[in-house]
């Protein structure tokens, strides 16, 4: 695996990595009304990083000469 690989790999996790402290923060958040707009803003930022982890992932997303 060439190191190119592997830091894109690493930011992808990154990116995982949020968004699973997202879906937390939203399920801690979802029984009170008073945060509801907080949850709104988490679910387009989750929402966010689920779309880059997507295409990200995509083969043909990869970086040139990382594959």
């Amino acid at each position: 695996m060439t190191p190119e690989l592997k830091e894109y790999l690493a930011e992808l996790q990154r990116k995982a990595m949020r968004l699973q402290v997202l879906i937390s923060a939203m399920n801690a958040c979802l029984d009170d009304e008073t945060l509801q707009d907080a949850v709104v803003a988490m679910v387009t930022a989750a929402e966010e990083l689920a779309t880059g982890l997507n295409s990200g992932l995509d083969s043909v997303s990869l970086p040139e000469g990382v594959a």
